[in-house]
């Protein structure tokens, strides 16, 4: 994390505070949570901030549904991502996200499992056998 990023968190968070009920600053902080990594958290927050953002403009709207996409990818929610993805406007962001999804969704029957994965990498490896 970076000094501005946990600077521009504190904030948003006292601007969240302050005016409840405007979507900018929410919006804000969820773009800070993405950028930190925290994409449930950044998700949340752009599900919030799209809630209460009823008359915005529709690149406005755009740029949320983006993020809320992208942090669902990044968390591995497929569907999710899918759902916010198809909400935003025609156009070439809206088009790109979309193959990602469905990439994403085409691969989800040949992913492993974590214990079986684990299982296929350890059961690969050289054993170590101490000889004197």
């Amino acid at each position: 994390m970076t000094p501005r990023l946990t600077t521009a968190e504190i904030e948003y968070n006292v601007a969240q505070s302050l005016t409840p009920e405007d979507p900018a600053p929410i919006s804000n902080l969820s773009a800070v949570k993405f950028e930190m990594g925290q994409y449930e958290e950044a998700a949340a927050l752009a599900v919030k901030a799209l809630s209460l953002s009823k008359d915005s403009a529709p690149d406005r709207k755009d740029r949320l549904l983006s993020r809320l996409s992208k942090s669902y990818l990044h968390a591995n929610n497929a569907h999710e991502a899918l759902s916010a993805a198809e909400r935003m406007t025609e156009g070439k962001d809206r088009e790109v996200l979309l193959a990602d999804v469905r990439l994403m969704l085409d691969s989800e029957p040949q992913q492993l499992n974590k214990v079986t994965l684990r299982k296929n990498i350890v059961g690969t490896l050289p054993r170590y056998r101490p000889s004197l």
